[in-house]
């Protein structure tokens, strides 16, 4: 006897999927490269090149975490206007978590646009210059940094 799987079930687990993988791999990476700013500019910069000289990275940052994060902000949106708090009514815990899952997930996507608007390395993944006087300029920036911070406080 076949299970039928209702679509929507079958959405929702494609939401949870194309926000956990593609997001771990890339805070990751991430986390790798910017690990290497520990030990000075050189490694860093070595870091930045040697990943940006991969010669499929572009197929891969468009298809393995642009496309899936864009269907995941799309498809939450989507959720979230269905959405029918009760917090009000019913003021238990779990309540007020699905209401503040909503709030920061719009706040996340507005920041998500606003990041990916103003940051022309986002455009240009495979710019080989020099990372390093870049990547100290946007952190010592105290509002940027600040911005940065509070970005990934709300994905967590």
């Amino acid at each position: 006897m076949a299970i039928r799987l209702s679509r929507t079930f079958v959405l929702r687990k494609l939401h949870q999927l194309s926000g956990i993988v593609p997001l771990g791999v890339f805070l990751l990476e991430h986390f790798y490269t910017n690990s290497k700013a520990l030990t000075g500019p050189g490694d860093f910069n070595n870091a930045v090149k040697d990943l940006q000289s991969i010669p499929y990275i572009l197929f891969v940052e468009i298809g393995g975490i642009f496309i899936p994060l864009v269907y995941h902000a799309v498809y939450g949106l989507v959720i979230t206007m269905e959405a029918r708090p009760n917090n009000l009514a019913y003021p238990y815990a779990r309540n007020w978590f699905y209401t503040i899952q909503r709030i920061t997930g719009i706040v996340l996507f507005s920041l998500s646009l606003f990041t990916c608007s103003t940051s022309a390395l986002a455009w240009f993944p495979a710019s080989t210059r020099c990372q390093w006087p870049i990547t100290l300029m946007r952190l010592s920036i105290s509002w940027r940094a600040s911005f940065a911070l509070f970005r990934s406080l709300l994905s967590t």
